[in-house]
């Protein structure tokens, strides 16, 4: 399946979410990964603690910024053993850090590797939206994320 295919299925999976333009490309900067781990860790700047990804292509066509897509009915969700996990009423995957086992059955789950284990306390993590910040949103140089809500959505599809 090629890049564009992957990445429109995705788009369809989406009530809402971050969205990454089709037709623009990320630099593979990763200014998203380090805003992010800065604004969760505190303790200074870790692409593996960051709740968002960049990660090269199968075809290595597209540098693709992977994060949590909200999807309609996560994997994530109903994968976990011991319901650590769930989903909120606008859509974002919250997982009770209290009771993850960090088992890693929501990372073989989740269709576009939006979920991870924390490499330090193997807790399951994932996009939270730096809560409402939007942090990779606003620090994109290229300006290729957005989040959008339904309505913007489907209007794409």
């Amino acid at each position: 399946m090629g890049d564009e295919v992957l990445i429109k299925k995705a788009h369809q999976m989406m009530d809402k979410g971050l969205y990454h333009e089709l037709g623009e490309k990320c630099t593979g900067c990763r200014i998203c990964e380090m805003v992010c781990s800065l604004y969760h860790e505190k303790d200074g700047i870790n692409p593996k603690r960051s709740r968002i990804r960049v990660v090269i292509s199968r075809e290595k066509t597209a540098i693709l910024p992977m994060v949590c897509h909200s999807c309609t009915d996560p994997s994530c969700v109903s994968s976990c053993p011991i319901e650590c996990i769930s989903q909120d009423e606008n859509g974002m995957i919250v997982v009770d850090g209290d009771t993850c086992s960090g088992c890693g059955e929501c990372v073989g789950a989740c269709p576009f590797g939006a979920i991870h284990l924390h490499p330090v306390t193997d807790i399951a993590m994932t996009c939270d939206r730096c809560d409402g910040k939007f942090l990779c949103i606003n620090y994109c140089p290229e300006d290729i994320l957005d989040w959008l809500m339904p309505e913007k959505l489907k209007a794409l599809k």
